[in-house]
Parts: structure tokens; C-alpha cells; sequence
């Protein structure tokens, strides 16, 4: 799973109540882990990207059953609390297990004091609030990451894309 968390980006979404921060927090590159890229609360296509990965949430699951030919990386995102707000992490090496699933913690926590890198975990189908795995080479899922990939430089969307197509 490493060659996917390797780029895949951890999201955090600031608690209600810290909109009056002036902008976002800067990113945070870090030697060997995915950068960490701090998002607004209240950003529409975040929120949307959120909406889509819990709404398709059973095309995992389906995914998850069927293991089509081609298919890998699978990961869900989950939040973790962070003081007054959460740090979403990815979580891989996932498998259905008792409704819900069974992950390992795939990112190096920045915020969050709760879990650490590796982590073996029991998630909640609620508590996911993303999704993706990779097939053929192409992204499939990963609606938060599509978002923050749109709004990267050329050369990040480029490094990115040597792991794995991203749909547009």
C-alpha cells in the first residue's frame, strides 16, 4: 500500500467554529509520508467530495467481495479527533469484517494523539468518509483526493499520476 499512500494526501477538516482563522493552515511536506494538507471547514466541494465517498461507500464493499482482476491498494478514510478538530488519515490493508472493516493505519498521524502509523483498527461503515483502491492503474473512488488533485501544481498532479491515473 505504500506506493498509494505514498502521494495520497491526509485531509483535515478544522472543527466547527475555527472558520474565523484568516485561510488555511500551510501544508506540511514530509520525507517519506504523504504531505499533510490542511482543508477549511466548510469547503462546498470538500463537503461534496465527503457526500460522494459515504453515498458509494457499497461499490467498495462490492469491490471488497469481488476483488475484481487488476484491483489493489484499497483504503477508507476515517477522522480521528485532534483537539478542536479531526485529523482524516487513510487507512489500508482493508477487509469487510462484522458489518464494518478491518484497517491498518497507513499515514503518520500529525494531529491526532489517538492512533499511530500502523494501527490495527475496527472501523464502522458510518465512520468512513472516503474510499478508494486502485484498478488497471486508474483511481477508483478517492473523491477527496480528486478535489485536493485539482487544486495541485502541474508537477504534483505529474507525481502523482506515475502511481496511478486520477479520473477527471
Amino acid at each position: 500500500m505504500r506506493s498509494i499512500t505514498a502521494w495520497a494526501v491526509v485531509v483535515v477538516l478544522a472543527a466547527a467554529g475555527s472558520s474565523c482563522r484568516k485561510g488555511p493552515e500551510p501544508r506540511i511536506e514530509r520525507k517519506g509520508e504523504p504531505d499533510f494538507i490542511p482543508v477549511e471547514d466548510n469547503d462546498p466541494e470538500m463537503d461534496a467530495a465527503v457526500r460522494k465517498g459515504r453515498d458509494t461507500l457499497p461499490e467498495l464493499v462490492k469491490a471488497l467481495t469481488e476483488r475484481p482482476f487488476g484491483s489493489r491498494d484499497f483504503a477508507i478514510k476515517k477522522g480521528f479527533p485532534a483537539g478542536k478538530r479531526q485529523e482524516f488519515i487513510w487507512l489500508t490493508d482493508v477487509a469487510l469484517q462484522n458489518g464494518g472493516f478491518h484497517a491498518h493505519v497507513g499515514n503518520q498521524p500529525v494531529w491526532t494523539t489517538s492512533v499511530n502509523l500502523g494501527d490495527s483498527l475496527f472501523v464502522k461503515k458510518e465512520e468512513v468518509v472516503d474510499w478508494m483502491y486502485i484498478r488497471d492503474g486508474e483511481l477508483v473512488g478517492g473523491y477527496t483526493v480528486r478535489v485536493l488533485f485539482k487544486r495541485e501544481p502541474p508537477a504534483k498532479q505529474r507525481e502523482m499520476e506515475e502511481l496511478f491515473k486520477v479520473p477527471r
